[in-house]
């Protein structure tokens, strides 16, 4: 501890016989003091203090008034008498009691219980990436046309790059030779595959000469046979319990009707109704 100049200490000990009025700058002034002055109550008695209060003092009286009690705090051991808020009632979900879509083979028999895993989609093997070369290729693929959604000629300076570079190291050329070698490797994937169709419609009324160029015109409709798509939707395993096979009624916690696709309406529940 530092020690403090003597300026700051001066006539700060006081005596420890009470009524003793000497003061003392040091510890052994004050020591040679008692074994001269008080030598018979050396180490016996000592000054004085006020006792240190074990509780504040009450509040001064304001405006004359006489002084008022704090307000005791309430004991936080007491348990409240009021009991917690419940929890908000949460949504009930309502299925249809006979058409429950459990999973059944092909026959609309029902599956034994835990074989509810539809069959493989394919026999290839996990390392057959056909018709793809290698997963290499894949990846570029898949990269390139589906997440970055590149255009076609940003994909031809993209490989005509990476072939360069490919080739100082002896390479003869890289996973593609350009976009079209993409697009026609993804067009030759069959697992999944729905083929596109095309439809042809023209105006079925009587054309003139006056009739405008719209409605001579031959227009070609691209589609996609719903069924197939359909079926590889349920089919993919990607998809599992994403799927409402069974109609439902949605109620919310305050008991409103709540829709949110086609098996929660009204649609879905009558016809499962005329079914049966």
């Amino acid at each position: 501890m530092p020690k403090l100049p003597r300026n700051k200490l001066k006539n700060t000990l006081p005596c420890h016989i009470h009524g003793c009025p000497k003061t003392f700058t040091s510890q052994s002034g004050r020591t040679r003091h008692m074994h001269s002055r008080h030598p018979n109550l050396s180490g016996h008695h000592r000054a004085a203090t006020s006792a240190v209060p074990l509780s504040p003092p009450s509040s001064p009286a304001r405006n004359g008034s006489p002084p008022q009690d704090e307000p005791s705090l309430p004991d936080a051991r007491e348990p409240s008498s009021t009991p917690p808020p419940a929890p908000p009632p949460s949504a009930q979900k309502i299925k249809h009691p006979y058409l429950t879509g459990d999973p059944c083979t092909e026959d609309g028999l029902p599956l034994p219980f835990g074989q509810h895993d539809p069959p493989p989609i394919t026999n290839q093997n996990k390392n057959d990436w056909a018709p793809f070369e290698d997963d290499l290729q894949f990846c570029t693929a898949d990269f390139l046309y589906r997440r970055e959604e590149m255009s076609q000629s940003n994909i031809d300076v993209l490989l005509h790059l990476w072939g360069l570079s490919l080739m100082k190291n002896g390479a003869e050329y890289g996973p593609f030779d350009n976009y079209a070698h993409i697009f026609n490797t993804i067009d030759a994937i069959e697992q999944g595959d729905a083929p596109w169709q095309c439809l042809k419609v023209d105006m079925r009324e009587e054309i003139t000469a006056a009739s405008p160029s719209w409605k001579k015109k031959v227009y070609e409709v691209w589609y996609r046979d719903p069924d197939t798509v359909l079926s590889n939707l349920l089919s993919n395993p990607d998809f599992r319990d994403e799927f409402d096979y069974q109609p439902y009624i949605e109620v919310s916690g305050d008991g409103k009707r709540r829709w949110s696709d086609v098996m929660s309406g009204n649609f879905a529940w009558r016809q499962s109704v005329r079914l049966l």
